[in-house]
């Protein structure tokens, strides 16, 4: 039957028998798939009939790589194996996989029966291909190994980056995203529609194919770009872990800048705040914290991120701790900086008026939370604030209703208005580079390309006068 689906219960294995459209007869073999594994490979005992000496059992033939085999015994046991006839021989061999059904699935099955037959041609011995098979390590299990023995103990990475490799390898490897309310429903979606190319976990590393890890990119890459590069570079830090092991010679998870996504950066699109528009922003933001008294510790944290020019995650973890000489520093040590590196942020005078109102309401106390600058105001697992977003959002609609040109951007969107602000009043990248704490000079081109953007503009104006003028 060349289309059939498998909907109906009355269906046997004889109905997905393939024929041959020339002689119009069976071939004998069947396109077999997991559906029909575990719901037509079945062993039905005729107990009306005496028992012989024959084993009791089904076996169907596939039609993708010949030689595989698919066999159910009286017992449900469902196992693969590969028979062949060597050179010179008159009987068949047969190598049984160590994996059983479902644990190795058709797509495992027919890759190893494709190395089998490989190494056949090599004049190697199929048994220790299967063998060599059987101990390998999946990527699921080595990706365990490293996120419990590498993620959770290296100092090299924040607390925050191992919440977001996790959350990401739960999401693309386990495709088990994390179900929010009126989230995460068009990923589960886009999960069940590419599944075949995302379902990765179950395949042992040591046989995994660079075709395999690029149709992976890919199919994350349909849903989100920067998640498909940062789960890429996620799984070469596993490779590389696999490699120091032993589980593979090389690391094939390395991805060249052609294969890889050409994600717009946020600033190519994306342009900071006016000066204006930030004393605007600033204001509204103070007028919030007299307005609602219920936002008032997630207005004065984005006020701290605007007038400092540090992450949110720096600010929102800031404890009482880190503030020096009077309100006038900030003290970050290297495991509280996306850099790991260690710095001391010298505060503007509107920054340090925010942590003085800040020491006005705070109590004394032993409770964890309160050594936090903004501790958390409602039931939650983390002792600080988790994310002023409706604060920020608030701000933006009140701001707007000053000047109209205001746009909605992310509150990251400050950090980079300070360090654009602080270049225009400086002209010095490097002391820049300094202030905000970049590990290099790289980082700060795109500031750069920021600060030239005015003599662009000078240059068009110029163009326009010249070929205005009369000749």
């Amino acid at each position: 039957m060349n289309s059939l689906g498998h909907n109906s219960n009355s269906k046997s294995l004889q109905d997905f028998l393939i024929i041959d459209p020339e002689t119009g007869r069976s071939t004998g073999r069947i396109k077999i798939t997991d559906e029909i594994m575990r719901k037509y490979l079945v062993c039905k005992i005729d107990h009306s009939k005496p028992k012989g000496k024959d084993k009791i059992e089904v076996v169907i033939n596939d039609s993708e790589v010949i030689g595989l085999k698919a066999v159910v015994k009286a017992g449900g046991t469902k196992s693969w194996y590969f028979e062949y006839k060597p050179k010179g021989s008159r009987t068949n061999e047969r190598h049984t996989f160590t994996s059983k059904f479902p644990e190795m699935n058709t797509k495992d099955a027919r890759a190893l029966a494709k190395d089998i037959k490989h190494e056949l041609a090599l004049g190697k011995n199929p048994k220790d291909t299967i063998a060599e098979r059987s101990v390998a390590k999946t990527v699921g299990a080595i990706v365990a190994d490293w996120e419990e023995n590498i993620l959770s103990k290296s100092q090299r990475y924040r607390a925050s980056t191992r919440k977001h490799i996790s959350a990401r390898f739960k999401t693309w490897l386990h495709l088990k995203p994390k179900l929010r309310k009126h989230s995460n429903k068009g990923t589960v979606a886009h999960i069940t529609k590419h599944h075949n190319d995302l379902n990765i976990k179950t395949i042992k590393l040591k046989f995994i194919t660079k075709k395999q890890l690029i149709n992976y990119h890919n199919a994350i890459t349909l849903r989100s770009p920067s998640q498909a590069d940062r789960v890429i570079d996620d799984l070469q830090q596993v490779f590389n872990y696999a490699v120091e092991i032993g589980e593979v010679k090389e690391n094939i998870c390395r991805f060249t800048k052609p294969e890889r996504n050409n994600v717009e950066k946020r600033m190519d699109t994306v342009r900071p705040f006016k000066k204006s528009e930030l004393l605007t922003l600033t204001k509204s933001i103070i007028r919030l914290t007299k307005k609602m008294p219920s936002v008032k510790m997630a207005s004065l944290a984005l006020l701290l991120i605007a007038y400092t020019g540090r992450r949110k995650e720096e600010i929102l973890t800031l404890k009482w701790s880190q503030i020096k000489m009077n309100n006038t520093e900030m003290h970050f040590s290297a495991a509280q900086t996306k850099n790991n590196k260690a710095f001391i942020a010298e505060l503007l005078p509107a920054a340090t008026a925010v942590l003085k109102r800040l020491e006005k309401g705070r109590k004394p106390s032993s409770n964890l939370k309160d050594q936090y600058l903004f501790p958390a105001t409602t039931k939650s697992k983390l002792p600080y604030l988790k994310n002023p977003i409706k604060t920020w959002k608030l701000a933006i609609e009140m701001a707007k209703k000053k000047n109209p040109e205001i746009e909605y951007k992310c509150i990251h969107m400050l950090r980079h208005t300070f360090a654009c602000l602080l270049l225009e009043a400086t002209k010095d990248i490097k002391l820049v580079a300094q202030i905000m704490n970049w590990k290099s000079l790289k980082v700060a081109e795109v500031y750069a390309d920021y600060l030239d953007r005015d003599p662009q503009k000078q240059g068009i104006k110029k163009l326009h006068n010249l070929l205005n003028t009369a000749a």
